[in-house]
């Protein structure tokens, strides 16, 4: 008999491995954010693909003010509405 497996896609899709999505809405309004702004940048990388932050990166910042590569944030915020750092939570589709 064999294991059934999931692919990394089957296993992330709407929020795989109990995680909850954030609102589309919640997402779109992250507001940008400047590599040149040092009052608001506190991180020297992504802490989702771990890639140093260069000039002219497309930044967004959480409401928790950790910044993410644009890409990256909307990317994981599709899958789970938490911040990967400390976990501050987005609005849901569930809530």
């Amino acid at each position: 008999m064999g294991v059934a497996r999931l692919d990394a896609d089957d296993a992330y899709r709407d929020g795989g491995f109990g995680a909850v999505p954030a609102t589309s809405e919640a997402i779109a309004g992250l507001r940008e954010a400047r590599l040149d702004d040092e009052a608001m940048i506190r991180e020297e990388e992504c802490a989702v693909c771990m890639e140093d932050f260069e000039a002219g990166d497309k930044l967004r910042a959480m409401p928790c003010s950790h910044c993410f590569h644009e890409r990256c944030i909307f990317d994981w915020l599709r899958v789970s509405g938490i911040c990967p750092l400390c976990r501050h939570r987005l609005p849901t589709e569930q809530s």
